[in-house]
């Protein structure tokens, strides 16, 4: 059972982060970047702002063994690397205090961009979760409908 729920969590954990890379933009092909970079005038200052302002991604965790398989299967590394100015953080909560301190974040504005819920805290959530209908990542799902 430990381990079936340890799955799930890592799945959705995978999706989460497939679906974050989905809705960024793309990445500036390194070929391309380096030139922008080292030259003395930039194209444009629209091409170069989006590179130069780094993105802080928090993805808070319930459960400490979520972190160590998403650490030992290098996901978060893999969205890195894919957008070099996202800066990926896990922050692992104690599994007691996960509902309310999202609860307490929802009521003060300070929600997460992505985090994961279990079913039950749907209806507590509703108002701030954003649709997700017609978003490639999760075409196939059974729980995105």
């Amino acid at each position: 059972m430990k381990n079936t729920k340890l799955t799930k969590m890592t799945g959705a954990m995978l999706a989460l982060l497939m679906f974050t890379t989905a809705c960024t933009s793309a990445p500036v092909p390194a070929s391309s970047a380096a030139p922008a970079a080292s030259s003395a005038a930039p194209a444009s200052s629209s091409e170069a702002a989006p590179e130069a302002k780094p993105v802080k991604f928090i993805i808070p965790l319930w459960n400490p063994s979520a972190e160590t398989v998403m650490t030992e299967l290098g996901l978060v590394e893999k969205v890195k690397a894919k957008i070099p100015n996202l800066d990926v953080e896990l922050e692992v909560l104690k599994e007691t205090e996960y509902e309310s301190t999202m609860k307490i974040r929802n009521q003060s504005g300070e929600l997460p961009d992505v985090f994961p819920l279990q079913q039950k805290w749907l209806s507590t959530f509703k108002d701030s979760l954003a649709p997700i209908d017609g978003i490639q990542a999760v075409a196939n799902s059974l729980y995105a409908a």
